[in-house]
């Protein structure tokens, strides 16, 4: 099955990952970075066995973020304003996502979750 790209609304130098287990509870991953303005990037991969995968973004409402989903292969799946698209990406079907989180204007602190 070939993974679908969704977003729904609202307004690096290094990334942190935490899980957070809790017995009979969905785990936390949280990604976290910072970009220095314009034209900076940071890049995270996600292994997903769920149909749905749901990642949440936060970053500065000053700013214009962006992120690029790339598939197993390196290809792209789909380039998401967040500003304009929503903080939240849906992908439908399982695999080896590549996101590229980056700023076409502005920077500052950005973080990314999601459940497993």
């Amino acid at each position: 099955m070939r993974p679908t790209l969704s977003s729904s609304v609202a307004g690096c130098v290094f990334g942190l990952l935490f899980l957070a287990a809790v017995p009979g509870e969905a785990e936390t991953v949280d990604f976290s970075g910072y970009l220095y303005g314009e034209r900076t990037d940071a890049t995270f991969d996600v292994y997903s066995e769920t149909q749905l995968l749901e990642v949440t973004f936060t970053y500065p409402a000053t700013s214009d973020f962006r992120v690029k989903v790339l598939g197993e292969n390196g290809k792209e799946l789909g380039d998401f304003d967040l500003g304009a698209e929503g903080p939240v990406i849906q992908i439908k079907g399982g695999g080896r996502f590549t996101f590229v989180v980056y700023t076409e204007s502005g920077g500052g602190v950005w973080t990314a979750f999601y459940e497993r």
